[in-house]
């Protein structure tokens, strides 16, 4: 008998104090006694360390410091005096951000997000649905064509990754460059990063404390078709584990920014961001933070595709609550809502024609289970978080097919595969997303056969979407390969046998 557990993750929330808000201490949106600091290009160490009396200074990355100043001075006063520093050039507060969720336990034995035969899901309370034939991505019909492939690199920032689940640890991302030895055998930076990196902690053992990450990282890559949990979207990809949420859910920007300069600069194709910041009726008109946004302009100007969930307060965010990083004006980022078993925008889901591209299943989704290896227990989620991960592990496949065929991908082309060949629901989702449509894994990965090899990135370069896994620079997507048969039989005996 199939145990099931049920959390409810509505994305990753944070009010966010703005420009033209009351700037104070105190306030639960950013660090107590703490600023970020961005100086300009060149401008050198001893100028960053002098700081006037009662400031202390701790380097994030290049460029950027975290100062911290007693909080008898008024916040609004510190930033005007930062900013009025040679080299400066922007001083925000440290942004906090948490993940709101909620347990609860059901019975559940299939995974209707893949494939919906009209099955009975629970929805709570011992109450029961049946779903829609067919409101799902198809993700049979696209393992029919590929599986995943190890060499394509999926960044999940988030809680960190069980690193133990039978599940997930054949997936997880190994640096090439990095031997466990307490050396920075890469020279990257970071010693022994061998899977990822605890920004969070700031350690190599970027382990999950929460869950979270677990989740979203099993709707990605959890193995398929090894008796275990549930099947992911890739039954073979390299999952790097990015930890910048501490076991409470909470981070904050100068973490966030940490992971995804890590993630662009060791190579990855993809970043899933399942999680977001949300503009409060008095702190502006939207949660923007400008560090976060100009890391993931980092990413579009490296060819990295990013995945942001559209959060998960039913409301529109082409209005001014927006959600960032999903409202973030990026060509780069695919924001997600979250759909039910029955093809219909979810009830707590934001929306948005402007703001959100499309929407993927987010309700009553089962994954594998944080911490607990019993081949037959899974736990079933809701959130515009996992309907995010649904996105991630569609482009990975997508990713896989292309390089299966020798085809050339830019960051642009893998957007427009996975928008432009949507479900269309007009009726439930028009008006509502950009594309009016749900995720359909199998024809954005039918549809690379048609894709020509002639596209170039927005730099004027051949280049995919980010960095092979291992190489310092960018460099063609044009990989020669053979489609793997042999595991077509492996999908059939999935799908008579697993779910």
């Amino acid at each position: 008998m199939t145990n099931i557990m049920k959390t409810y993750f509505h994305g990753v929330t944070v009010s966010v104090l703005l420009a033209g808000a009351s700037l104070a201490w105190g306030d639960d949106a950013h660090v107590s006694g703490e600023v970020l600091v961005q100086y300009a290009p060149g401008v050198t160490g001893a100028v960053q360390n002098a700081l006037p009396p009662g400031y202390a200074m701790h380097e994030i990355l290049p460029g950027l410091a975290a100062v911290s100043v007693n909080r008898d001075r008024p916040l609004a006063e510190v930033i005007a005096e930062l900013r009025a520093r040679p080299g400066v050039t922007h001083v925000q507060p440290n942004y906090i951000k948490r993940i709101q969720q909620r347990p609860d336990n059901l019975r559940f034995d299939v995974q209707w997000g893949m494939d919906n035969q009209g099955q009975l899901i629970p929805e709570g309370n011992n109450q029961f649905v049946r779903g829609v034939p067919d409101a799902d991505v198809d993700a049979p019909e696209a393992w029919d064509m590929t599986t995943g492939d190890r060499n394509i690199l999926i960044a999940v920032i988030d809680t960190g990754v069980d690193l133990r689940h039978p599940d997930l640890s054949p997936n997880l991302w190994q640096n090439p460059g990095e031997v466990p030895n307490g050396v920075d055998s890469d020279a990257n930076g970071y010693i022994d990063d061998v899977n990822g990196w605890d920004f969070a902690q700031n350690d190599n053992f970027p382990d999950d404390g929460n869950g979270h990450g677990t989740y979203m990282s099993s709707v990605i890559g959890a193995r398929g078709h090894n008796a275990i949990q549930v099947a992911g979207l890739n039954w073979q990809v390299s999952l790097m584990v990015l930890r910048a949420f501490d076991s409470q859910g909470v981070s904050k920007t100068s973490t966030i920014v940490a992971a995804i300069r890590y993630a662009v600069d060791n190579g990855a194709h993809v970043i899933n961001a399942s999680y977001g910041a949300m503009g409060g009726a008095n702190q502006g008109a939207m949660a923007f933070d400008q560090l976060e946004y100009e890391a993931y302009d980092y990413a579009r100007q490296n060819g990295v595709l990013v995945v942001a969930a559209a959060c998960n307060q039913g409301s529109d965010n082409d209005q001014s609550d927006s959600c960032v990083p999903a409202s973030y004006d990026l060509d780069n980022i695919i924001a997600v809502a979250a759909t039910d078993q029955s093809d219909r925008l979810a009830a707590f889901s934001n929306y948005g024609s402007n703001s959100v591209d499309l929407a993927a299943p987010g309700v009553n989704i089962a994954a594998s289970l944080w911490k607990n290896y019993d081949v037959g227990t899974v736990t079933i989620l809701d959130g515009t978080s996992i309907a995010s991960a649904f996105v991630s592990g569609a482009a990975g496949l997508v990713l896989a097919r292309a390089r299966e065929l020798g085809k050339t991908l830019t960051v642009a082309g893998l957007r427009d595969l996975i928008l432009d060949n949507v479900d269309a629901l007009p009726n439930e989702l028009g008006g509502r997303v950009a594309t009016a449509g749900r995720l359909n894994a199998a024809n954005a990965v039918a549809a690379v056969e048609a894709v020509q090899n002639t596209q170039q990135n927005d730099n004027g370069g051949a280049s995919g979407p980010g960095k092979q896994p291992g190489n310092s620079g960018g460099g063609a997507w044009g990989w020669a390969g053979l489609a793997l048969l042999l595991m077509l039989v492996g999908v059939r005996a999935a799908r008579a046998g697993h779910l």
